[in-house]
């Protein structure tokens, strides 16, 4: 798998089709289980797409989602972002 699709197939699993059962192997891995978080990773994944960041394994790529978004989920209020 080229590094480039380590992102394309996280794409493909959490914003363009959530699959459940992904998510559920993951699921030790993620340090929320809650809507909140899941909108946090899809917006993280969304900004390493466009920053075009690239992985040498799938874990890494889902390591570095999760870190970003645990970052982004404990400063953002992402709820404040849709009233402006």
């Amino acid at each position: 798998m080229s590094r480039k699709n380590h992102l394309s197939v996280l794409e493909k699993r959490i914003i363009y089709n959530l699959d459940f059962r992904f998510l559920g192997k993951i699921k030790e891995k993620l340090p929320y289980h809650n809507a909140y978080f899941l909108v946090c990773m899809a917006e993280t994944l969304h900004n390493f797409i466009d920053e075009e960041k690239h992985y040498d394994t799938f874990n890494e790529a889902l390591q570095a989602l999760i870190d970003k978004a645990s970052e982004l989920y404990l400063t953002i209020n992402i709820s404040t972002v849709f009233i402006q």
